[in-house]
């Protein structure tokens, strides 16, 4: 990576003030000045990774030793009262009061939109309390959730399980988001007398990470790939939990579960989704079908350095996927944007690796900055660093880059089309 990348580190963006903006100017700023975008890139270079390598993210001690099959050989190590993270994601020094340290593994997020998200133009809604689940290991998870009217056994409604970027939380589907706008009456099912879906935005653990640059905050872990049912990857198994206690109470329809998200969660969502294609949850559930923006390989290594992380040979699933991303990303559009990221994080051949080595049903879709379909990435002399960043923290609900172009509804009629067997 050169001196300027390195400098502006470009990386899935990830933001502040309850899992929304604290880049100044918000989401939805045409231009951010240095320090912002500065901040801003260097927020989720989990994604985007680093040229350089360390034996240890922070003071947190050794990594897992690692291998081409689990990658990880344990989960990434949660910020605690012991080990606190303090290598943090630099938005959350931008936040009101500024955050320099995280001691608990996870946190209770706000399950409501902020005053900052109405502020750029999202629609208000709260819902409440968090719901909750002790995981085995006693660190106490939480997702927000949002039902639509009438469901009950008789009338089980599709599953929406959105993840979100590094740096978010569970709030950033309200404020970052038109998701909670569509869930209460979209046709999700392909069936008029069942309207809406369940939504559950599930909250990330609070990690050290294992790259050279600051990036300890909220996350979520593909780097341990234990895919087996049940799994000891604390992320994967809470996922199970939510689906199988929603299809359980008899909420959910089991043929109908789906995931989306963005960045880290996005990568973390294919990664399920591979995962849990196949092989079912401990509840016997399937996912149907992943729906993601600007999200790369997760089975890549966390550095260049890492090689004996990358997965060899890749895991198989006829996954159905349909990716959006623009065609000038922090996530490189192509070879020709990449300048020296971490493999994984150029999504046209992670497509291709996709399609051949996992098997899965690859829909990608290319946008511009300012929303309209293209069938080619932008030529790399004319995708710089600030273009990448700014493109890349626009989710396309045409919000977010003021073009008025919604491409969730096409995320979700991907999804809709494509129930389980």
């Amino acid at each position: 990576m050169n001196s300027s990348l390195t400098q502006m580190a470009i990386a899935v963006v990830l933001v502040g003030c309850g899992g929304t903006a604290d880049v100044d100017g918000g989401l939805d700023a045409d231009v951010m000045d240095a320090d912002a975008a500065r901040d801003a890139a260097r927020d989720a270079l989990a994604d985007v990774g680093s040229d350089g390598s360390r034996d240890a993210p922070s003071d947190a001690g050794p990594l897992p030793l690692c291998s081409p099959g689990v990658g990880l050989s344990a989960s990434i190590p949660a910020c605690s009262v012991a080990d606190p993270c303090t290598d943090l994601l630099p938005t959350y020094a931008r936040r009101t009061p500024p955050v320099d340290r995280l001691d608990t593994p996870s946190d209770a997020p706000t399950c409501a939109t902020s005053s900052a998200g109405t502020d750029r133009g999202y629609p208000a809604y709260t819902d409440g309390a968090p719901r909750s689940w002790m995981s085995p290991a006693g660190v106490n998870r939480h997702w927000c959730e949002a039902r639509p009217a009438g469901i009950g056994a008789a009338s089980p409604r599709p599953l929406l399980i959105y993840l979100a970027p590094s740096g978010g939380d569970a709030g950033t589907v309200y404020d970052a988001t038109l998701l909670r706008d569509k869930q209460p009456d979209y046709d999700l099912s392909g069936d008029p007398a069942r309207p809406g879906f369940v939504l559950a935005s599930v909250q990330p653990r609070n990690l050290h990470w294992p790259t050279v640059d600051p990036q300890e905050g909220t996350k979520f872990d593909s780097q341990y790939r234990d895919l087996a049912s049940p799994s000891t990857n604390p992320d994967i198994a809470f996922v199970d939990h939510i689906i199988d206690s929603l299809v359980d109470e008899g909420v959910v329809d089991p043929a109908r579960i789906y995931l989306m998200g963005w960045s880290n969660g996005g990568r973390f969502s294919v990664f399920y989704g591979i995962a849990r294609r196949e092989t079912p949850t401990p509840g016997g559930n399937h996912v149907a079908a992943v729906a993601n923006f600007s999200a790369g390989d997760p089975f890549g290594p966390p550095t260049v350095g890492d090689l004996d992380c990358q997965a060899a040979p890749y895991p198989t699933a006829a996954l159905p996927y349909y990716l959006i991303s623009r065609t000038c990303d922090a996530i490189a559009c192509d070879a020709g944007q990449d300048s020296g990221l971490v493999p994984g994080n150029v999504v046209e051949p992670w497509v291709a690796v996709l399609r051949t080595d996992v098997g899965a049903d690859v829909t990608w879709q290319r946008i511009d900055d300012n929303g309209v379909p293209r069938a080619a990435c932008a030529i790399a002399g004319l995708c710089g660093t600030i273009r990448q960043i700014t493109n890349h923290i626009r989710w396309p609900d045409g919000i977010a880059d003021g073009s008025g172009r919604d491409h969730e509804p096409t995320m979700l009629d991907f999804l809709r089309d494509h129930p389980s067997d």
